[in-house]
């Protein structure tokens, strides 16, 4: 019977161990979001500091550049600037675009480049192509890893069924946070890496986008 208590007692300290870590986490990535919009924020504050002393320098011309390219990735949800660009020229040319839409192109924007053909010497038209090397590589790179995260929390697991059964509350919490951190990364990657199998779709997709 004492055994069963300290058992559950344990098991009962571990859950709530999980849901502290899991709640630290998300306010962490809370405030994260913040973060892009204090950084335009700091930018517009020094940029109006140096005009109200008439200063018309390489500083504020730089500010002024930061300013664009934050606010640019803060809109489109991306952290690179030639992506947020990419999904700009998107965005506008498909006002019908749902955020589902604009979450799955978000996988693979670094994939898409755009072909430019010359019909004429007038005319020049505009192709959205999806690159299969890039793509398929960057399947393969995601599969690859959400495997090896997915070994990971299985040995992790096990291990964390093992130590409570054994009450070894450190090894417990040690592994616990472990299994949690695996975890996220690998929602993660998941969000950043396409599905195998899929570039013949998201290509006619792609296409049909300009």
């Amino acid at each position: 019977m004492d055994f069963d208590k300290s058992l559950l007692a344990l098991i009962s300290s571990g859950i709530t161990i999980l849901i502290f870590l899991f709640t630290m986490i998300f306010n962490l990535h809370g405030r994260m979001k913040l973060l892009r919009n204090e950084k335009i924020s700091l930018y517009k504050d020094i940029s109006s500091a140096l005009q109200s002393f008439g200063k018309n320098t390489e500083t504020l011309k730089l500010l002024e550049k930061k300013v664009e390219e934050e606010s640019l990735m803060y809109v489109t949800k991306t952290n690179n600037i030639q992506d947020a660009k990419m999904m700009l020229i998107i965005m506008n040319r498909n006002p019908e675009l749902t955020r589902r839409d604009e979450y799955e192109l978000r996988r693979y924007l670094d994939c898409i480049y755009i072909l430019r053909k010359s019909e004429s010497p007038l005319a020049t038209k505009n192709k959205l192509i999806l690159s299969k090397s890039k793509f398929i590589e960057k399947t393969l790179l995601g599969f690859s890893i959400n495997l090896l995260q997915l070994l990971i929390m299985g040995v992790v697991l096990y291990a964390l069924m093992r130590v409570i059964f054994l009450k070894i509350i450190a090894a417990s919490i040690i592994l616990s946070f472990s299994f949690v951190v695996t975890y996220i990364s690998f929602i993660k990657s998941l969000t950043k890496h396409p599905p195998l199998f899929t570039y013949k779709p998201n290509k006619k997709r792609v296409e049909s986008l300009l």
